[in-house]
């Protein structure tokens, strides 16, 4: 009897290890398929493959701000033309957005796949941190920050609110440029 447990536990936990490792090699290659589209969007960027829109606020750069001091904005969508449903519509591939309030600058890269999809999401604060959110579908399978991969759920919640603005924003601003 004591054998049989012992051979049930050890195959239960051989079975369980084997399929964390497939699941994880399933996250590996769904990982590299995002590197592969950030690579290969930004090799059409530097190439000029793709069109630009390109949108600044108080491109002036005047300090009418207050408590800010200067304040501006200016984004950047990369696409290019045409679905199956219609044929004017952007496909949004890349959206580039640097902010400055005074001294300080944050930026934010969004890459979207052929289908429309937000796969990943770069943000780089005014203090030079960074942050990485890969994504598979809705849901994030991946957080680096500033260089390190993290699976804490503590951190990780306190980093869900900037996600929300960074994705909220994305949306905003895909919305206002399908419109021009």
């Amino acid at each position: 009897m004591k054998k049989s447990i012992l051979f049930f536990a050890l195959f239960l936990t051989i079975l369980s290890t084997s399929l964390f490792a497939q699941t994880d090699g399933e996250l590996e290659n769904r990982i590299q398929e995002i590197r592969q589209i950030y690579t290969t969007v930004n090799e059409k960027v530097k190439n000029d493959d793709f069109l630009i829109d390109k949108i600044e606020i108080n491109a002036a750069k005047k300090p009418e701000f207050p408590a800010v001091g200067v304040y501006d904005k200016e984004i950047v969508a990369h696409y290019t033309i045409g679905t199956e449903n219609d044929p004017l519509e952007k496909v949004f591939q890349r959206l580039y957005i640097v902010h400055h309030y005074s001294a300080y600058q944050s930026s934010t890269e969004y890459i979207i796949d052929e289908n429309g999809n937000l796969v990943f999401i770069f943000y780089t604060t005014g203090e030079g941190k960074e942050y990485r959110f890969y994504f598979d579908g809705e849901k994030i399978i991946r957080l680096v920050i500033d260089k390190t991969l993290t699976n804490n759920p503590v951190l990780e919640k306190e980093v869900l609110h900037t996600l929300k603005v960074l994705q909220t924003d994305r949306e905003d601003i895909t919305n206002l440029l399908q419109r021009l």
